[in-house]
Formats: C-alpha cells, structure tokens, sequence
C-alpha cells in the first residue's frame, strides 16, 4: 500500500526521518560468522535474522531491546 498522497509521505517522512541506518559491512559480517558457528558448535542455532541483529548490536556497541531477550544472553562482544 504504502503512502497514497502528500499527507501520508508527509507522516512517514515524520517518522522515519531520524532513524539511522546501520550497514551489514565487513565486520558485522565477521561477527555475524562467529557467532553462527559457536551457536552451531552447541547445537543452539537461532534464525540468522537474529544472529545478524545481535552481530550489529555488538559491533556498533548496542543494546537489544527486544522481546527474545533469551536469544541475544549468550552473545558475547567483541
């Protein structure tokens, strides 16, 4: 659907204009592997959805707000 006239991109302008984008670079890319295969090695695989979220929080030294509090305990920083 998304914004049908001015109003409405005006209103998502409104709401999206101070979020930051974090890229997927290199080391997040590197952080994202290792902890794929330390969950992997403990038989504790999660979606890599998840696992790419945690590897960005840790690089750009982040905290998760999130619902599966559980999922992103065991990720360890840098």
């Amino acid at each position: 659907m998304g914004a049908t006239n001015e109003n409405k991109k005006k209103d998502i302008e409104i709401l999206t204009g101070d979020i930051v984008v974090l890229p997927f670079n290199e080391d997040v890319a590197v952080k994202a592997s290792e902890i794929y295969h330390e969950l992997r090695q403990a038989n504790q695989l999660i979606e890599f959805r998840d696992i790419s979220i945690g590897a960005t929080c840790i690089v750009f030294d982040l905290t998760v707000k999130n619902s599966k509090h559980k999922t992103f305990r065991s990720f360890k920083g840098p």
